[in-house]
């Protein structure tokens, strides 16, 4: 009989891959564990890879995040489109803990109804285009005279924030910083779950902290690849 760890690991694939997928896969998994075997000098079990490819995918999430958490903060405090009180940045962290448990009710959702791998894949897509939806549509009201006449009234006068209306470029600013400062905590908390359930308590303490590592790794590396493409672009 198969250990937990390897019903874990098939629990994470894809059940039915899109043709492409279906040729894909197979050669970049074993072109992935050639390498990884050439480099150890001895043949990685199949747990061993699959908390290889979570730590990678891990890495890449919090590379991802670093260029949204740079981003997401640069529009939220611009002078055009963002929000240019101090109060404005407190009130918007004092609704990230709502709109992380909206985002925990939709992963809870998920769980129930679809499992852990089906759960893991549909909360990264839903972030990813979130955020890049979000973006796109930001570009489109900065490109737009028509958008940035588009007023959303408040129910009050705002004396901290001095906002009496707001506008769709700052709607989708508030919403684009709710999301890059609750996503992250959402995936990164199943990738490690995933490697929690297939290391045993010894492999864990050995491994977390250079797992750990890879991570911040990839984020110093997204920050740099940031304000060089900032410098590029401006």
């Amino acid at each position: 009989s198969r250990s937990a760890a390897a019903i874990a690991v098939s629990n994470l694939r894809l059940q039915k891959p899109v043709p492409l997928m279906a040729e894909f896969s197979p050669y970049y998994l074993r072109t992935t564990e050639l390498i990884v075997n050439k480099l150890s000098g001895k043949k990685i079990t199949a747990e061993g890879l699959s908390v290889l490819y979570m730590s990678l995918a891990m890495a890449m999430h919090f590379f991802g995040y670093e260029f949204a958490r740079s981003t997401a903060l640069s529009i939220f405090t611009s002078d055009t489109i963002g929000f240019t009180s101090a109060s404005s940045i407190s009130l918007a962290m004092a609704c990230v803990t709502p709109f992380s448990m909206f985002l925990l009710m939709i992963y809870s959702q998920q769980l129930e109804n679809n499992g852990p791998r089906v759960a893991l894949r549909n909360t990264s897509v839903l972030c990813s285009v979130s955020l890049l939806l979000s973006g796109l549509t930001v570009y489109a009201i900065e490109k737009s005279a028509t958008l940035q006449l588009i007023q959303f009234k408040l129910p009050y006068y705002n004396k901290q924030t001095k906002l009496a209306s707001l506008s769709l470029g700052k709607a989708v600013v508030w919403v684009l910083y709710l999301l890059q400062n609750s996503y992250a905590h959402l995936l990164c908390t199943q990738h490690w779950s995933f490697i929690g359930s297939v290391l045993t308590s010894a492999q864990g303490a050995r491994w977390f902290v250079s797992i750990a590592g890879l991570t911040s790794l990839t984020s110093t590396i997204a920050a740099g690849i940031v304000s060089r493409l900032v410098n590029y672009t401006s």
